[in-house]
């Protein structure tokens, strides 16, 4: 399976949906996305932001 590239433009949940491996090493370069572990936040916040 080819995994699509990450850019500015990636969507935060697609990164986590894609690479959630790297859930934890994300969380410790930004610790603002600690909050993504919600459930909620993660469908809502998660789907419109991106790395930009």
């Amino acid at each position: 399976m080819i995994k699509p590239a990450i850019t500015p433009q990636t969507r935060v949940w697609e990164f986590l949906e894609t690479f959630p491996e790297l859930e934890e090493l994300r969380i410790g370069l930004a610790p603002a996305f600690m909050k993504l572990k919600n459930p909620a936040l993660r469908r809502t916040k998660g789907r419109v932001a991106t790395f930009q």
